[in-house]
């Protein structure tokens, strides 16, 4: 009888406990962020010809990537940015101008 009972005790939990093991876990949202890279040069003072005299800046590069969503605020508080600009052609102007920018396709304005 005392078999039975734990058995029929043993059945009734795995009734219970399967199904909510089995349920999969939330996907958590990828943001894509500008990774600064550290051993990128910063461009700094920079200004184009065409923006107001007063307004210079200077430009921290680094590579796209994506992360958890819980992830962001700690990227950020190191110097990555949400809010980026993107492409090969403007930082190989900079890398013919000498600037130093391992595997860098995004850059930050840092005012």
């Amino acid at each position: 009888m005392k078999k039975l009972i734990t058995l029929v005790a043993c059945l009734a939990f795995l009734l219970v406990a399967m199904p909510v093991m089995a349920k999969k876990p939330e996907k958590v949202q990828k943001v894509e962020v500008c990774h600064v890279i550290e051993a990128n040069d910063v461009v700094e003072d920079f200004r184009l010809p065409n923006w107001p005299s007063g307004f210079v800046v200077d430009l921290h590069f680094g590579k796209v990537i994506s992360v958890s969503q819980n992830a962001v605020d700690a990227h950020l508080v190191h110097g990555d940015n949400t809010t980026y600009a993107e492409g090969q052609g403007p930082i190989d102007l900079f890398i013919a101008a000498g600037v130093h920018l391992p595997a860098a396709n995004c850059w930050v304005v840092v005012r």
